[in-house]
């Protein structure tokens, strides 16, 4: 393992303090959060994975898919013969 220093602004350094009890344990959180930050930043980098997090969460007619252009700009509907 490497060795690096770092600074930290006084605060958070002793907000840090507070929740470990050693130099150890505080190079390991440390350690952690900048692997869970590199995780982070790979995974929002993949569009597909940021659009999911959103399927589903709008409100939509059914034939939203299939008519879009009947929402979006008034078109006729193409399906409406179809439905009867």
């Amino acid at each position: 393992m490497e060795t690096i220093q770092i600074q930290l602004p006084p605060a958070l350094l002793q907000q840090l303090r507070q929740e470990v009890s050693s130099n150890e344990k505080l190079s390991q959180l440390i350690a952690e959060a900048i692997q869970m930050w590199l995780e982070k930043r790979k995974k929002s980098t993949a569009l597909w994975d940021l659009l999911e997090e959103y399927v589903g969460t709008i409100e939509a007619p059914e034939d939203w898919s299939l008519e879009h252009d009947y929402y979006l700009y008034g078109t006729p509907k193409r399906n409406e013969d179809k439905r009867l």
